[in-house]
């Protein structure tokens, strides 16, 4: 989206019925509302799915949401309320649990629950990039002087100055974190929900050791 955070779950198999690949905050929370990810459960099994093979129409609910939002903006987000208030009112009859909360209702405007705010991750993932890129780029300068000692055009006392001024020991240990990363990253679409939940976890701390280690010139 605008802010720079995923708008849906880039690793989640292309065959996973598409109401499971509704991503979650940590407390199992939907982000798309609750009656969306039950209407499109319910559209999906109508369709042929079973919860393991998708049927012939499953939307993602986190697309559907961003794409309505973006659409009808304040006008969307005021039928959202309204639909999961009266989707919540019903379940209270009958089931006697009232599940609905203040961030789903007009209320929401005054309110802010700290697992939907997710420009922290944006902004590390921003910096990571940019750690990575002078990271490939000292890398290849060491490679490159690294030939011209081996050619004779420069001495071993200047290339130890260069690796030096590069500060290659830094870079080569953030070049290991950033090559783990990516192997974590490359295994996300054989996990399930909640392997991928612990992964991502796992890939912003390691992305946020990226950034504080960095001190390149």
């Amino acid at each position: 989206n605008f802010m720079g955070s995923r708008v849906y779950n880039e690793w989640a198999s292309k065959n996973t019925p598409g109401y499971l690949k509704a991503r979650t905050n940590k407390k199992g929370e939907h982000y798309a509302p609750n009656f969306m990810v039950d209407w499109f459960r319910y559209i999906d099994h109508m369709t042929g799915g079973d919860g393991v093979k998708k049927g012939v129409i499953s939307p993602n609910p986190d697309i559907a949401n961003h794409l309505l939002r973006g659409y009808f903006g304040g006008l969307y987000t005021l039928a959202e309320q309204g639909i999961g208030i009266a989707s919540e009112t019903y379940n209270f009859t009958q089931t006697g649990e009232f599940n609905i909360k203040v961030r789903e209702t007009p209320l929401r405007t005054f309110y802010a629950d700290k697992n939907d705010l997710r420009t922290q991750s944006s902004g590390l993932t921003s910096r990571y990039y940019d750690v990575t890129d002078r990271v490939t780029e000292a890398r290849r300068k060491s490679r490159s002087y690294l030939e011209q000692v081996q050619k004779g055009e420069i001495s071993i006392e200047e290339y130890s100055r260069k690796m030096t001024d590069l500060n290659m020991n830094n870079v080569n240990m953030l070049n290991e974190k950033i090559k783990e990363i990516r192997r974590i990253e490359r295994g996300l679409k054989e996990m399930n929900s909640e392997q991928q939940k612990a992964a991502e976890d796992q890939i912003f701390n390691l992305k946020k050791d990226v950034v504080d280690m960095s001190n390149l010139h």
